[in-house]
């Protein structure tokens, strides 16, 4: 993904944000690119280092909520932050779970795997023990 993209992906989610918030965001991403251009990095590289824009997106969206809150404790805020965290929380959630579900799989078809291969030479030798005590 180039640099025009993420910021574009990046600026979609953060539209619930202050326009000096987003700005304050869009210079430090900026920064970001201009210092892994300068070490050569290409854009896709840079982007992929920094994750998804989405996720990024939704961090940002918790940390700016949680600073509101610290700062203006109101229910409205309180909520605000509640709601981010928890959408954080789940996004992560199906991310980390669908991960594991998969490593476990690719576990558990190793093991199957292993045990039929230790055990299949064995019926191979029972015909072969069967027709030699006949």
């Amino acid at each position: 993904m180039t640099k025009e993209e993420f910021l574009k992906q990046l600026d979609t989610a953060l539209k619930s944000l202050p326009t000096e918030e987003r700005e304050d965001i869009f210079r430090d991403y900026q920064e970001h690119f201009a210092i892994g251009l300068g070490e050569g990095k290409t854009e896709e590289k840079i982007s992929a280092s920094l994750g998804s824009p989405k996720q990024l997106a939704k961090e940002l969206l918790a940390s700016y909520h949680l600073e509101k809150v610290e700062t203006a404790a109101s229910i409205v805020n309180i909520l605000s932050a509640t709601y981010a965290v928890i959408g954080l929380g789940f996004f992560n959630l199906v991310f980390v779970a669908g991960l594991f579900i998969a490593l476990a799989a690719i576990l558990v078809v190793g093991w199957l795997t292993g045990t039929g291969l230790i055990i299949s030479p064995l019926f191979g030798l029972y015909p072969i023990c069967r027709t030699h005590s006949s």
